[in-house]
């Protein structure tokens, strides 16, 4: 009798020692994903090669195949942020337009944009979405992939560069335009080719 009271008591230690453990993990991995989902937008990627797309009512091949790749795919929460950032930013710019022109927001509107403002809230926000969407699909494919844009690449493109933006001086052209924004937009292109490369487009 005692023998099955030592070995029940054994069995419940062990029991116990197993939940703290599993407990242990699980708390471990929610702050792990808490902090993750706070530092980047998390994707879950679909499918996104051997694709097949249609280019019909598209404004490029490259947009028609990233709407599909976007529609495969899941987004976290904290894709929020960089959308609302994005809402934010782009109204910013077309008020400060607006206060230059001297009219009322809902007056600039109507005279360059024939909309009233709920409408054109509603354009941005939806735009908004889509860019950081797109943004989000492309990192997430450069991570996967393993695509970079280096520095040295960035050095190598700085004279054609400054040509499109029309500058001569590269001190000007550094004060004028962040270089990791500039590394990131090329990296974008990078990743759009290769899905090209990846894929089927049909007119």
């Amino acid at each position: 009798m005692k023998r099955k009271e030592k070995t029940t008591g054994g069995r419940k230690k062990v029991l116990t020692i197993v939940i703290v453990c599993l407990a242990v993990l699980v708390v471990f991995g929610v702050l792990v994903l808490l902090d993750y989902s706070n530092s980047h937008e998390v994707v879950w990627l679909g499918k996104y090669k051997g694709l097949k797309v249609s280019a019909e009512g598209a404004d490029s091949p490259e947009d028609a195949l990233l709407r599909v790749i976007v529609q495969r795919t899941k987004f976290g929460n904290a894709l929020d942020d960089k959308i609302d950032a994005k809402y934010d930013k782009t109204m910013k710019y077309f008020k400060d337009e607006a206060e230059y022109f001297k009219l009322d927001f809902a007056e600039y509107l109507k005279t360059y944009y024939q909309t009233d403002e709920k409408e054109f809230e509603k354009t941005i926000r939806s735009t908004s979405e889509d860019e950081a969407k797109q943004e989000a699909v492309l990192r997430a494919v450069a991570e996967k992939e393993s695509i970079q844009f280096t520095e040295e690449e960035l050095e190598a493109m700085l004279p054609e560069l400054m040509e499109a933006y029309g500058y001569t001086d590269e001190t000007l052209f550094s004060r004028a335009y962040n270089f990791a924004d500039l590394r990131e937009e090329q990296l974008f292109k990078k990743v759009t080719q290769y899905l090209m490369e990846q894929n089927t487009i049909m007119d």
